[in-house]
């Protein structure tokens, strides 16, 4: 099975935390949950679009670091109160898997994007 195919079939949250081998806390992320999976699929697709060749061991690293970035980008402060306010954010301007892609443009996440 190709890491698209794993991915794909990933239903929640601690799933995808579990398959990459990222620490969480399930407290923590009960309140981030869909803050974090959409900033991670931000991540997903710009590493894909500066790296869709590069080998699945080699993604599926990089997929780890973007899904730790992404858990860290909405921090304890966040609370089920305050993350209204962050759907808005715009995500990062560099490509998630080293950062050094300057073809990477900020867009903001929208709240129906995760599902598309």
């Amino acid at each position: 099975m190709s890491l698209k195919e794993a991915l794909a079939d990933m239903e929640t949250a601690e799933d995808f935390f579990c398959y990459l081998s990222v620490p969480f806390d399930p407290d923590r992320l009960n309140v981030t949950r869909t803050l974090v999976l959409r900033r991670f699929r931000e991540y997903l697709g710009q590493i894909d679009a500066c790296h869709g060749d590069a080998p699945d061991e080699k993604k599926r690293e990089w997929y780890a670091e973007a899904l730790a970035r992404a858990y860290e980008d909405f921090d304890k402060s966040v609370t089920p109160e305050s993350r209204k306010y962050l759907y808005a954010q715009t995500g990062a301007k560099t490509c998630a898997c080293h950062g050094s892609c300057s073809q990477i443009q900020s867009q903001p996440v929208e709240m129906g994007d995760f599902n598309k």
